[in-house]
């Protein structure tokens, strides 16, 4: 994927908001079909090249100023930028690409998964695909109706956490690393550690370069 966010002034107000958004994205994917979308406010979405694009609108805010969800976007590529070195990209890659294969990556309102980044926090916090793994296989949540927390790193807040601390089991046949490789296209269910290799010559890299 690729966002464009469009920033605008906080001087203006929400029903004005969304219609320079949506205008700013009209004009921008004009003639690639754009289409609607709607998250907390309304934005257009369009594929270019076979990649698909968002253009999204937020405020020009200062951090833990927030005015809709999308001010924390800009503020997020900065935090990426400085925080995930190279290999840790590559991890990132990996985890978007298992959360595809068991459909619960996109955070869009029709399927409500993991967002880009959030894979990004995650590995970010737990350093690489097979401990973010691990943990959520081992993750208990501590109230019912809540599921999953994860705490966004550009909020003005105390470094707190919940989360699971990762399992340390060996590579059996009940591993969860083991078992989330082999939901990969192209993968083998071999050790964790010799990831991101396959059986086949390219499957290291092909498909783990996109969003």
């Amino acid at each position: 994927d690729i966002d464009v966010c469009v920033k605008i002034a906080t001087n203006v107000d929400e029903k004005r908001f969304e219609e320079v958004g949506l205008s700013v994205g009209r004009e921008a994917l004009r003639g690639y079909k754009p289409g609607k979308k709607y998250a907390q406010h309304p934005y257009t979405e369009a594929t270019v090249d076979g990649f698909k694009v968002n253009v999204v609108p937020c405020y020009d805010v200062k951090p833990g100023e927030w005015r809709s969800a999308a001010d924390r976007s800009v503020h997020h590529v900065t935090f990426v930028r400085q925080n995930l070195d190279d290999a840790a990209r590559l991890q990132v890659r990996l985890l978007k690409r298992f959360m595809k294969a068991v459909g619960v990556y996109g955070a869009e309102i029709e399927k409500e998964g993991f967002s880009g980044y959030a894979t990004e926090v995650l590995v970010h916090e737990f350093m690489t695909f097979e401990s973010v793994v691990r943990s959520l296989a081992v993750f208990v949540p501590d109230l019912k109706e809540e599921y999953f927390t994860l705490f966004d790193p550009v909020d003005d807040r105390p470094p707190q956490r919940r989360r699971a601390a990762p399992a340390v089991r060996g590579a059996g046949e009940d591993d969860p690393a083991r078992v989330a490789v082999s939901w990969l296209p192209g993968f083998t269910a071999c050790p964790i550690g010799h990831l991101p290799h396959s059986t086949r010559p390219d499957a290291g890299r092909q498909g783990l370069d996109g969003d």
